[in-house]
């Protein structure tokens, strides 16, 4: 049913969303609409629609200043450990293996000092008990345990390094280099021997 009103036949509901566009179109400031329009109602009365938020970011869990370092800190100490260890023992290899255990201990003075620069505060790794000391083991099996930890403080450093800045960053690709180095050293030390020594 439609009725005429001054020379207009108007449906008796428009849609209300279409007659607001013309309206829009004809009339920019929206005033003086011939019929009044009310807005619109959910589909089902019952059923009234959520606002539409923005999704929320689930908070990552942050971890506490300074706990990527100590992590560091405590394989790096442990590295340098092994290292001097394996130093001592190394026959002819002896002088490369000091080099690195000097290495990995001025690694370990160096995550130290970035660890008091984020923190504020010195952090002392906790010290072995009795228990806890590395086994002795054969030449081979040293070296390649020795590759494994500075592997993975290659690792870790590069990791840490895409979530720091600046001279921390700088830092951490230093030292990944640094321990990219050792594994290069321990790999060709390994080479050198005997084929029979590494069984």
């Amino acid at each position: 049913m439609a009725q005429q009103e001054s020379g207009w036949v108007l449906e008796q509901h428009p849609d209300p969303e279409t007659f607001r566009r013309v309206w829009a179109r004809v009339m920019p400031d929206g005033e003086g609409s011939p019929i009044a329009l009310e807005r619109e109602r959910p589909e089902k009365q019952g059923k009234q629609e959520k606002p539409q938020n923005p999704p929320e970011e689930k908070p990552t869990q942050e971890r506490e200043p300074g706990a990527d370092l100590e992590q560091l800190i405590d394989r790096t100490r442990t590295a340098a450990d092994s290292a001097q260890s394996l130093a001592r023992r190394a026959g002819r290899y002896s002088q490369s293996m000091g080099t690195l255990a000097a290495e990995d201990r001025t690694a370990l003075r160096r995550f130290s000092a970035a660890y008091y620069l984020e923190t504020g505060r010195a952090y002392m790794p906790p010290k072995l008990s009795q228990n806890q000391e590395p086994e002795i083991l054969s030449l081979a099996p040293a070296l390649r345990r020795q590759y494994q930890r500075e592997e993975e403080l290659e690792g870790l450093c590069i990791a840490q390094m895409k979530r720091s800045e600046g001279t921390q960053a700088e830092l951490l690709e230093e030292l990944s280099l640094q321990f990219r180095r050792h594994c290069r050293t321990l790999r060709q030390t390994l080479e050198r021997l005997d084929p029979d020594r590494l069984g």
